[in-house]
């Protein structure tokens, strides 16, 4: 797959519990820098437990600084990412994809920086990437139910284009026959940049009239200021619960 680090059992029956990767460099890889890709588990499964914390991607150049997968909703456990710093990438920050709904199952990212990423030149997902995208791939099978499961906080975003800093993925016409939405998300953002004032928190929710218990909060940081000094700003702070 290219990626630095990934982990990705091969049956159901493979154990991925208590894994840390902590103060790892993952540097100019061909796909992601780390990937946590949980396909072949199942309900039968033990409960994961992965977690990345004080870690560094630079110029991965494919797919993501970070992506993670696991689209059976009856897998249980937590994929949890802490102080993970993204730079430079040549597609999303962050993909969260084909991520099964529901409680039993959870990723989250927090105190973590996005930092020019999702600069489309060698991007094989999409031709607008965002810094961070939650949905569907065509290259993995589909959850049977929403996208969900995922948390994202105290985390930062500087972005060099007018684009949005949050993209989800799961109602275009190439996935027209899956179920679309997502549900259980939640996202707490600082963004800067040079666009960070007029759109710079905007972003795109494809399935916006069926996304269920979802929460995004976005604020504006002062562009010229380090992330310790930062005052940020509140943009919206936006709850859609139907």
């Amino acid at each position: 797959p290219g990626s630095g680090l990934q982990i990705e059992p091969w049956h159901f029956e493979n154990i991925v519990q208590n894994v840390t990767i902590r103060r790892c460099h993952a540097y100019n890889n061909h796909g992601n820098g780390f990937a946590v890709a949980l396909g072949a588990l199942n309900g039968s499964s033990l409960p994961t437990s992965v977690r990345i914390e004080d870690c560094t991607v630079r110029g991965a150049k494919t797919v993501a600084g970070l992506a993670v997968t696991s689209p059976d909703p009856a897998v249980r456990g937590t994929v949890t990412v802490n102080n993970l710093a993204v730079a430079g990438t040549g597609c999303y920050g962050a993909l969260i994809y084909n991520h099964a709904a529901g409680r039993n199952h959870t990723v989250s990212i927090q105190n973590s920086t996005f930092t020019d990423v999702a600069l489309p030149r060698t991007c094989k997902a999409s031709n607008e990437p965002s810094p961070i995208n939650i949905g569907y791939v065509s290259w993995q099978p589909p959850p049977p139910g929403r996208i969900g499961g995922i948390e994202i906080k105290q985390s930062y975003v500087h972005y060099t284009l007018d684009r949005p800093f949050l993209l989800e993925t799961t109602a275009g016409t190439e996935y027209k026959a899956l179920p679309h939405g997502i549900e259980d998300v939640s996202v707490n953002i600082t963004r800067s940049g040079p666009f960070a004032g007029s759109r710079g928190c905007s972003y795109s929710l494809q399935s916006d009239a069926i996304a269920h218990d979802v929460r995004i909060s976005c604020r504006i940081a002062d562009n010229q200021s380090s992330r310790s000094e930062r005052s940020p700003l509140l943009a919206y702070d936006r709850v859609i619960s139907r």
